[in-house]
């Protein structure tokens, strides 16, 4: 039995009494201590999926099996209790900025009421694991994008949770700073063995980082599978349309550098 398990998943939208399809029919299975990716285009479903993992969207239709616990029947105060092993980091960070470093990672610990020493004692043992200890007092405001990401995956891990989820937490950074933080997650996932499932529209980051991964096409697994496999012989419309758009830009970025530009 797979640590994650998807089946039947169905979402649909409302809009002027009009109702549209987001997820069709998604079936996956996700091992312990993976890092799957999942890709697609602007609008074919991808943040509504991850999100419906763990009900922040109320799918319409089918199961959510984590560790054996069906997410989709839990009421809400079990899945308040649930949610406490389902961490989550976002593109735009989501930080509080009126509160420093330190404060923003103790803040989930403090939700849960944990000791002040409890509290203390975690935070400076994550801020060491993301390199921030320098930054512990430092407001989000004084802070570059990847700090302010490192900050935002040590406080999705303060209540070490199983399951890390990733919505495009590196598709506003800089390559350089992409590869650090993929570098972080590589860390955290041996290091914690914990399971990540990332989404991203960038093909070098599921290239560099996921074992498995699938493609969505208008709400449907279009692909899925290892990731070298998957790569090696593109199948759907939609990953052969990735494909020829990062080898263009991969083609101008050299033709750009070789011009001195």
């Amino acid at each position: 039995m797979a640590f994650i398990e998807i089946h039947n998943l169905e979402k649909s939208f409302k809009t002027d009494n009009k109702s549209f399809r987001v997820l069709n029919n998604i079936n996956l299975s996700i091992d312990k201590g993976d890092i799957f990716g999942i890709a697609g285009f602007s609008g074919a479903g991808k943040s509504t999926l991850i999100r419906c993992l763990n009900r922040l969207e109320e799918p319409d239709s089918g199961t959510v099996i984590i560790n054996g616990r069906e997410i989709t029947s839990l009421s809400s105060s079990q899945l308040k209790k649930e949610r406490r092993s389902i961490g989550m980091i976002f593109q735009a960070f989501n930080l509080f900025d009126s509160k420093t470093v330190a404060e923003n990672i103790a803040y989930p610990l403090h939700i849960e009421k944990f000791k002040s020493s409890t509290i203390n004692a975690r935070v400076s043992e994550l801020l060491q694991l993301v390199n921030l200890e320098h930054r512990s007092n430092a407001y989000p405001g004084a802070l570059s994008g990847g700090e302010k990401q490192r900050v935002g995956i040590a406080r999705a891990i303060a209540n070490e949770p199983k399951v890390l989820l990733s919505d495009e937490a590196t598709s506003s950074l800089d390559p350089q700073t992409t590869f650090s933080i993929l570098e972080l997650l590589q860390k955290i996932n041996k290091k914690l063995d914990l399971t990540i499932i990332l989404i991203t529209h960038e093909l070098s980051v599921i290239q560099y980082i996921c074992n498995r991964m699938a493609i969505l096409e208008a709400g449907k697994i279009a692909e899925y599978g290892d990731t070298k496999n998957v790569f090696s012989a593109p199948s759907s419309e939609t990953l052969q349309m990735f494909m020829k758009v990062h080898h263009q830009f991969q083609q101008q970025s050299l033709f750009v550098e070789g011009a001195g530009i």
